[in-house]
């Protein structure tokens, strides 16, 4: 209900609307040589029929009924300032739930889902997505009608339901799965309700499941089969699932492939290994392997936060056991990064490890050296491997390559430092002020043969001859200039 003052200030909106529309058809009139009388438009400068124009506040014609009264226009006032509002939508669904099985190419599901329709009179369109499901079969209770509409890309299946009250649709569908071996996939659009789940029972007697985040779940063992128990349906539902018998690495039977890249950076010596493991037999969730024992292990990652821990084992030095937080058959990818301290002149630089124990087919892997900037390379020792050429694709700047076909393999190198070749060019400028002297120095150096770590100044007795150093200036390649104090 308006107020007064509403009213007031709508009703003398109107008589100005009015006043606006004689006043421009006055104009009209005169300019179309038509003569107005006691200010009243001409009955030619009127629209014919039962409709008249208003300029709205932004001068557009906006239609009103010609015999229309000043009570009638603030009801419509108010009755469009009420569909303004938040409206109520004509329909809401209340629960969705999908039971079935699934085998090794589809999911046969049955879906039933309660909805409320608010409409008293006509029909509402209902999308209900399953765009990715065959439909087979479907049925409708509830006081009205329901009829199909077709299959929208978007929307999915589409039905016109009439009647309010509450309505329930049990729909069955065929969903195919995607094989990912040894996975099974399951992707359905499903409507979104307050309340949803899923019973799906699977052909695999203890089955692995990957699942959405933050899904609610229950996973029951059924003899030769897996129940799994989905509570709260996102829109896109997706979840994979693989046999996962009883874990047992001793009858697991597997193979690895071991890339391992080695380079120097900032005085160490950087060992990154890649792992690939995967069982052509069985299922594992913990590894042992072999580490170089002259190198601390840095850092250690799973792919698919699959690591649940990792610790040394106790006996022979260098032997690690990783666990994995579930069995799988894999492949399981290990990245590691270890590091030694780049060793004194001479001394052996010594390359090993990742070997797997246990059950092992074949443990094959490569070792690539990196450019190692301002060294020679003197090779001691290699065992079980085969020096091969550098891929000309590869991207990384690689000096040499090695191939082993089983473990253990060794290889051992020295590092001699080249002796470098540069030259400086020395500019400097000094200048003869009032009461000082000003020396500006630029120095100019290229290396032509091995590398440079730091360079030595030597400027005795700069300091009692009353030198002082004001400023210092330096490119991108020097990182530090320190000033020895006592010289």
């Amino acid at each position: 209900m308006m107020s007064l003052k509403n009213r007031s200030r709508q009703f003398v909106l109107l008589c100005g609307f009015l006043s606006s529309l004689f006043w421009t058809s006055g104009v009209e009139a005169q300019n179309g040589g038509i003569p107005a009388t006691s200010g009243e438009p001409a009955a030619s400068s009127l629209p014919q029929g039962d409709i008249i124009y208003l300029k709205d506040q932004n001068g557009k014609p906006v239609p009103v009924p010609r015999n229309a009264s000043v009570q009638e226009y603030l009801k419509w006032l108010e009755e469009r300032e009420e569909q303004g509002k938040t409206r109520i939508p004509d329909y809401d669904l209340i629960s969705l739930s999908l039971t079935g099985s699934a085998d090794e190419k589809s999911a046969e599901l049955e879906a039933t889902v309660s909805l409320r329709v608010r409409k008293k009179e006509g029909a509402v369109r209902v999308p209900l997505q399953f765009n990715e499901a065959v439909l087979k079969k479907i049925s409708h209770e509830g006081d009205g009608d329901f009829a199909f509409i077709g299959l929208n890309n978007k929307t999915g299946y589409e039905w016109n339901v009439s009647g309010a009250g509450i309505h329930e649709l049990k729909l069955s569908l065929s969903v195919p799965l995607t094989r990912q071996l040894p996975m099974r996939r399951l992707q359905l659009t499903v409507p979104q309700s307050p309340v949803s789940s899923l019973e799906l029972t699977v052909g695999v007697p203890n089955a692995s499941f990957k699942l959405p985040q933050r899904s609610a779940f229950e996973i029951t063992p059924a003899g030769q089969q897996t129940l799994l128990t989905l509570f709260g349906l996102a829109e896109n539902l997706d979840l994979s699932w693989q046999s996962a018998p009883e874990s047992n690495t001793d009858r697991s039977r597997l193979e690895a492939t071991t890339t391992v890249e080695t380079k120097l950076a900032y005085g160490n010596v950087v060992l990154t290994a890649l792992q690939k493991i995967e069982a052509i037999s069985g299922n594992f969730d913990q590894l042992k392997i072999r580490l170089p024992e002259s190198y601390q292990l840095q850092n250690l990652q799973v792919k698919d936060d699959l690591l649940e821990s990792i610790s040394a084992v106790e006996g022979p030095k260098g032997w690690y056991q990783v666990q994995l937080s579930a069995p799988t058959s894999g492949p399981v990818e290990l990245e590691w990064i270890l590091s030694q301290s780049l060793p004194e002149s001479g001394e052996l630089i010594e390359v090993d490890g990742f070997e797997i124990q246990g059950d092992v087919r074949q443990q094959t892997g490569q070792i690539n050296l990196m450019e190692l900037s301002g060294y020679r390379l003197l090779t001691q020792k290699q065992d079980a491997l085969f020096r091969i050429d550098v891929p000309e694709s590869s991207t990384t700047q690689i000096s040499r390559s090695w191939e082993f076909f089983r473990q253990p393999f060794h290889l051992s190198f020295e590092l001699q430092k080249i002796r470098p070749l540069y030259a400086i060019s020395p500019t400097s400028r000094l200048s003869i002020e009032q009461e000082s002297l000003s020396w500006n120095a630029k120095l100019e150096l290229a290396v032509y043969r091995g590398s440079l770590d730091e360079l030595s100044l030597y400027w005795p007795d700069w300091q009692s001859s009353g030198w002082q150093i004001t400023s210092e200036t330096r490119d991108g390649v020097v990182d530090r200039i320190r000033v020895n104090e006592n010289d």
